[in-house]
């Protein structure tokens, strides 16, 4: 709590117009003492948007808490978002698109249509902007995820699917950010860009910059 509280007088000090501030975290640690504080010390600033972080993974249940062991509840979820939302703070999610050794692509992009159907009821509900940054797994080495894609088991996603993906997250109002790196850590072959053409990869850089879906649909 001390350092964060001292990272905070810091952007006081040095960086009196940002515009926003992300702090990344699991929803247990979230008390809504420290939430009066964070926001009370960035008034001094003025306009500074506070975005809370959090890893959500997949949609379904029993993928997320049984496979990803991630220990989080939809209720939870939602006592969450309700927290955040009486503070005036806005929340990004992270998920991962099919990123289960045997897991088909229908069943993938299903899994995120739902979450974005999830978000933009807790949007509404609590009067909160809910952001999505979507991660289309890669094979990365020394994984489950290696082999399967190595045995023909697993493949990663499709363009396709992440190009479905994005017009239903427009059709929602639900800002959507898709992950395009590796960081080295993935199998060869085994990361969504691939096998997509430049110009497709080119439409998604400019969709995560844009939100502009005219765009990302007149590059087709």
């Amino acid at each position: 709590n001390s350092s964060l509280m001292y990272f905070l007088l810091k952007i006081n000090e040095h960086l009196p117009n940002l515009k926003k501030l992300t702090l990344e975290t699991r929803p247990e640690f979230v008390e809504l003492s420290e939430l009066e504080i964070v926001r009370n010390i960035l008034n001094e600033t003025g306009e500074t948007e506070i975005e809370i972080a959090i890893g959500f993974e997949m949609f379904d249940d029993y993928k997320r808490n049984k496979i990803f062991q991630k220990g989080l509840s939809k209720k939870h979820f939602e006592h969450f978002v309700e927290k955040l939302a009486k503070h005036g703070f806005s929340l990004k999610t992270y998920f991962m698109l099919k990123p289960i050794v045997g897991m088909t692509e229908e069943e993938g992009v299903e899994d995120i249509l739902q979450a974005l159907k999830l978000l933009k009821t807790m949007e509404e509900r609590y009067n909160i902007e809910i952001a999505m940054h979507l991660n289309p797994t890669y094979g990365a080495l020394k994984t489950p995820l290696e082999i399967g894609f190595k045995e023909k088991k697993w493949s990663p996603p499709t363009f396709k699917s992440i190009s479905k993906i994005i017009n239903k997250a427009y059709e929602s109002s639900i800002e959507l950010n898709v992950g395009l790196y590796d960081e080295g850590l993935a199998v060869e072959g085994s990361n969504w860009t691939y096998n997509t053409s430049k110009k497709d990869i080119n439409r998604v850089i400019e969709w995560n910059k844009t939100q502009n879906l005219g765009k990302f649909n007149r590059s087709k």
